[in-house]
């Protein structure tokens, strides 16, 4: 998806970014979403994408069916039946999202795997499929909470190399027309160019030259 307007979905939107990054924003509040992070909004939250073009990515996402299912603020906060979770468990995963004071934030290999797992089985379903996504469900909102409760904010989580670089990134997406070379983004960055290299292609998942290509 190279552009992500402005919505609202029918349910509980759990995302895993797996390659790149993202500038969103929800309500207006913006959130930049590196790669190997979470992001998840309520029905009620109308959120999208902060800039007009974000090519050079790759996530995977589900949405969860609530109780009511509208897009106005839902008190209590419940999945559709099914899924198998008590009401004293429920309360404890909504809460802990409910009152998050980010929607950002580190996900775990468990937590990427699953989440990536869920949406393949979604997509094709295979023997006992519905059982699948119930339990690799049940798996996610589990891990997502335990992400939630540890305040791995994958905002603060950056080193100053990587918030370096991830500015820089950001103007290099406008001044992608200059005659860039390696050597030259890396000064822009200062930083030296094995050490720009390699965290260009932890961030974004591409080296700085397909980077830049992929802007052009």
């Amino acid at each position: 998806i190279a552009r992500l307007p402005k919505h609202q979905n029918g349910g509980f939107e759990l995302h895993y970014i797996a390659k790149g990054h993202l500038h969103w924003e929800i309500e207006g509040r913006p959130f930049l979403v590196p790669p190997h992070s979470v992001f998840f909004t309520f029905p009620w939250e109308k959120h999208g994408s902060c800039v007009d073009f974000e090519p050079g990515h790759f996530f995977h996402f589900a949405v969860f069916r609530l109780q009511g299912g509208t897009k106005t603020r839902l008190k209590p906060v419940r999945l559709v039946p099914g899924f198998g979770l008590s009401e004293a468990e429920q309360r404890q995963i909504f809460h802990k999202l409910l009152s998050a004071r980010t929607r950002c934030f580190a996900a775990g290999q468990d937590l990427g795997w699953t989440i990536a797992r869920l949406v393949r089985e979604l997509a094709h379903p295979g023997v006992m499929g519905r059982a699948q996504v119930i339990a690799l469900s049940r798996v996610a909102l589990g891990e997502l909470v335990r992400a939630v409760d540890s305040q791995q904010d994958r905002n603060q989580s950056l080193s100053p190399g990587e918030r370096q670089v991830l500015r820089f990134v950001d103007e290099l997406r406008l001044n992608c027309s200059r005659p860039w070379t390696l050597e030259s983004m890396a000064a822009a960055c200062r930083l030296k160019r094995t050490q720009f290299e390699i965290l260009t292609r932890e961030l974004t998942g591409d080296s700085p030259l397909l980077l830049l290509n992929r802007f052009r």
